[in-house]
């Protein structure tokens, strides 16, 4: 329940309480469940009718404090500190970006794999699919999302690349700074007349100065 919840919105906290929510309605309409060997699919519909019904509400796609590609690691830590708790949401929303840019048909099947102990089984009869149609599925899931993890890397690498401002932030300062000595001496004959020791000596002094 809480993987079909997450796949539609993204947030692991909200679709753990949309799992409890599942529950807790299937408990008061258990007298409607006609067919107790379809308890799994029944308890499915559910969900996604809460799933729906929460969306509507909230009438926009899922949206995170921060931008989220390493499987989370549990908090072990029953109060865990802010920084800890800014960094799981950092890998939240990291992990998020890449699985939204996967087409749902391909994200449900690898979300419901990775977290039901990596069983195809499991994933069909959830999904009430063929093993082979599942087997399908996770592999072109698995191809889409190493392409969009790889454009992610790729294009957060080019956007952090330094830019005009950099240079211009450079060329700003460079008059600040004192002017070099016409001709410095090579770097070798600054070791040969003081050794390395005072070379880093007086480079030491200079910066306390």
């Amino acid at each position: 329940m809480c993987s079909l919840a997450y796949n539609r919105t993204g947030d692991l906290a909200h679709s753990e309480d949309l799992a409890q929510e599942t529950f807790l309605a299937a408990w008061r309409q258990l007298g409607q469940l006609r067919e107790p060997d379809r308890l799994r699919s029944w308890l499915c519909g559910i969900a996604r009718n809460l799933i729906h019904n929460s969306r509507r509400r909230l009438a926009r796609e899922p949206a995170h404090a921060s931008e989220a590609l390493d499987g989370l690691e549990p908090i072990v830590a029953p109060d865990p500190l802010p920084s800890e708790q800014a960094i799981t949401r950092e890998r939240e929303a990291i992990l998020w970006r890449a699985l939204q840019r996967v087409p749902e048909t391909y994200r449900e099947p690898l979300i419901l794999y990775y977290r039901e102990q990596r069983s195809v089984e499991r994933v069909a009869a959830e999904l009430d699919l063929s093993e082979d149609a599942v087997r399908q599925r996770l592999s072109r899931g698995r191809r889409l999302l190493h392409e969009q993890v790889i454009a992610f890397v790729e294009g957060t690498l080019e956007r952090t690349a330094p830019g005009e401002s950099f240079t211009l932030a450079v060329v700003g300062t460079l008059p600040l700074l004192p002017r070099p000595a016409r001709r410095p001496p090579p770097l070798a004959r600054q070791f040969a007349k003081g050794g390395a020791a005072a070379l880093v000596s007086k480079a030491a002094g200079a910066a306390v100065a």
